[in-house]
């Protein structure tokens, strides 16, 4: 079942930030599949999605200058 979650988790990040589903999809592959860092790479990503669009993410950049 853990499997399953894991790579149900890459098709969600997936829809949500290809690049990051990607580099997810390979760590799958390489190191087996690892729920918790799954379940973080998500959390994450739908973090920065958010921030992203309601331009939060946007000012952060300009005011640190990155």
């Amino acid at each position: 079942i853990r499997r399953l979650a894991s790579w149900s988790m890459t098709g969600v990040t997936a829809f949500l930030c290809t690049p990051v589903a990607i580099s997810l999809a390979g760590v799958n592959l390489i190191k087996g599949e690892d729920f918790r860092l799954n379940t973080h790479v998500l959390a994450l990503t739908g973090f920065l999605v958010t921030l992203h669009k309601s331009d939060v993410l946007t000012s952060l950049v300009q005011r640190f200058g990155a």
